[in-house]
This record gives structure tokens, C-alpha cells and sequence, in this order.
């Protein structure tokens, strides 16, 4: 892998017992793991860059959050079930709504386009390391998808300057 490339977090029942522990279950008195459940089985952006002794990456999720024709396209923050979050953490690929016009859309090599292209967005608030063993192939286009440089530098000045967890 490389930084920028689009992966695939493997769904949860795919995890390994073990990373199943340590990633989703939460501790002893706490109501959420590492990981939230509903970030797997999406396609992720790889923040680091591994070499070949890395066991873990950082990474982002991108989602639709729901959003499709049927409720033409509508962005995250101003979903019921996402407004409570910091809207302007919100990150757009190109052809998607943008909340603002403070931070450039995610641009893809090539001129290519997410195979949600019109809803494909990211929460900077939302980046773990994970364990190489729960990455898989983003296999929902033909070619392998890698955000250019450009972007991956905005979206990590982005992270750190906004991500509570950077």
C-alpha cells in the first residue's frame, strides 16, 4: 500500500477474533471499542505510508452517509443523524457537495471519480490505525483508485489541525 491509495476495511465479521478484540469490542465499562462497527466494510483512505515492515496503517473511512437519488444526494450535516458534528470536518471528493468552499474537493490520480461520485464524503474526526490484516482491495471499480498528492497533503493539514485524536 501507499499513502493516498484507496483500500477496503474489511467488514467486521471478516475480522479475526483477535482483531475483533482489540478493534471493535469495547473495554470493560466502556460503551464503544477503538473502532466503530459502522466504519467497516467501507472503502479508506491510506493516510501513512507503510513500508515493508509495517503491521498497521492510518486510515480514514469514506461513506455516503446515506445519501443517494432517493433523498437527492443529501450531504451528511444535514442528515438528523450527522448534524450534531463539527459540519466544516466534513471532506468532499470532487462532484460532491462541499460544505464550504474553505477546503478544496479530494481529487483522485488520474481525473477519476469514486464509484459514489456524487456521494463520497469523509469526517476528519475519524482516522485509527488498523492492523494490515483487516485491509483488503477496494474492489468496487476495475482500476485502483489513489488520491493525489495534492489532496492527501490537504486533508492531513486539514486532520491536524481540527482532529481531536491527532
Amino acid at each position: 500500500w501507499r499513502q493516498g491509495d484507496i483500500a477496503f476495511l474489511k467488514p467486521e465479521d471478516a475480522f479475526s477474533p483477535q482483531d475483533h478484540d482489540v478493534l471493535i469490542k469495547p473495554a470493560k465499562g466502556a460503551k464503544f471499542g477503538y473502532l466503530p462497527a459502522k466504519a467497516t466494510g467501507h472503502p479508506v483512505i491510506i493516510l501513512s505510508s507503510p513500508t515493508e515492515r509495517s503491521t498497521h496503517v492510518l486510515i480514514t473511512p469514506v461513506s455516503a452517509y446515506s445519501s443517494g437519488e432517493d433523498n437527492n444526494y443529501l450531504p451528511p450535516w444535514e442528515q438528523e443523524a450527522h448534524k450534531w458534528k463539527y459540519h466544516r470536518c466534513f471532506r468532499s471528493f470532487d462532484g460532491c457537495e462541499r460544505y464550504s468552499d474553505e477546503f478544496p474537493p479530494l481529487y483522485l490520480e488520474g481525473g477519476k471519480s469514486m464509484p459514489k461520485p456524487r456521494a463520497s464524503w469523509l469526517y476528519v474526526q475519524s482516522l485509527w490505525v488498523v492492523p494490515l490484516s483487516v485491509i483488503g482491495i477496494f474492489t468496487k471499480t476495475r482500476d485502483l483508485l489513489r488520491v493525489r498528492q495534492d489532496s492527501v497533503k490537504s486533508l492531513l493539514d486539514h486532520m491536524k489541525a481540527e482532529c481531536k485524536s491527532w
